[in-house]
């Protein structure tokens, strides 16, 4: 066992454990404004976020109450419904890289057993700005990895009125053509 008595003298203990506390809160007024200059976000998380309004735009809210209608009464509409939360990746050496490509995307509505909530089917709505290639390439994106999965994946554009009779005989002539 060692002899701390023999190491420090007595007289010296004192000094040597204030000495230790003054190092300690150095490195403590060091560390602390490193934390804060680095981290600084997560000491006030509500410093850098907003509430960001509407979860739907105008489009999306009024073809929204028009495909709740068009639709059987067995199933319900989900908005904005993350590509990853329906679509699994299966495993695979690129299994990381695929989750990837669609753990950003959404959906933009969901068609679902009302029962079970199982997805039946995806309703994108187009507007003008799925005239840009790059819009176009995450259509068709989106579109073969819902072929790939076995769900429908319909298109409707965006238009300044819908009809209930409409959108339904659309949704029944894609689901049709999807199943042969």
């Amino acid at each position: 066992m060692i002899d701390i008595g023999a190491i420090f003298p007595l007289f010296l203990m004192p000094a040597a454990f204030l000495l230790f506390v003054s190092f300690l809160a150095f490195l403590v007024s060091r560390f602390i404004p490193f934390l804060v200059s680095r981290f600084g976000d997560s000491f006030n998380p509500g410093s850098d976020f907003a509430f960001s309004g509407s979860l739907l735009t105008p489009a999306e809210r009024s073809f929204y109450g028009v495909l709740t209608q068009a639709i059987d009464s067995n199933y319900v509409v989900l908005p904005k419904v993350r590509v990853a939360d329906v679509i699994t990746v299966k495993g695979s050496k690129d299994r990381q890289a695929n989750f990837n490509k669609i753990a950003m995307k959404h959906f933009d509505f969901v068609v679902c057993d009302s029962q079970t909530f199982t997805p039946q089917y995806i309703v994108e709505l187009n507007d003008s700005s799925h005239l840009n290639q790059s819009r176009k390439m995450r259509d068709e994106f989106l579109y073969s990895v819902c072929r790939s999965a076995g769900i429908p994946f319909i298109q409707m554009k965006v238009q300044t009125g819908y009809s209930v009779a409409a959108v339904a005989g659309i949704i029944r002539t894609e689901l049709t053509e999807s199943l042969t």
